[in-house]
């Protein structure tokens, strides 16, 4: 679950612990499944920077929630890179449950609910300022 209004973060029913910045970019991403953002158009969505900006930040974010959500940070299988043009959240086929005991997380905020899969793990806590 991702809880817009409370910044909280639950998988396989444990919270996960993230920074702020981590958590409004992870919340974009699972907002629109499947949608590849550039690191040019994210900078200026989550952080709020535009033009000639170094989006190395981008990616030392996208690289901290995958240690966090997938089981394989190093093959993610959610939070995905598109080669040469940015990063998206792929989420499990619906009604599905993959064999990397991926489970379930739901998106909630003003725009209502909706599905979205992540893989499971320990980690724990609310989301933090960064």
């Amino acid at each position: 679950m991702i809880d817009a209004a409370t910044h909280d973060v639950a998988l396989d029913g444990r919270e996960v612990s993230l920074t702020a910045r981590e958590f409004d970019l992870l919340h974009f991403l699972a907002s629109h499944p499947r949608q590849v953002f550039s690191r040019d158009l994210l900078m200026d969505r989550i952080w709020g920077y535009r033009g000639a900006v170094d989006t190395g930040t981008v990616s030392v974010h996208v690289r901290r929630i995958r240690m966090k959500i997938e089981l394989d940070p190093a093959q993610p299988l959610f939070l995905q890179t598109v080669w040469g043009v940015g990063c998206r959240f792929v989420p499990p086929a619906p009604g599905s449950r993959s064999s990397n005991g991926s489970g379930t997380i739901t998106t909630r905020g003003s725009r209502g609910s909706s599905t979205r899969g992540l893989a499971s793990g320990n980690r724990k806590s609310r989301s933090r300022r960064s």
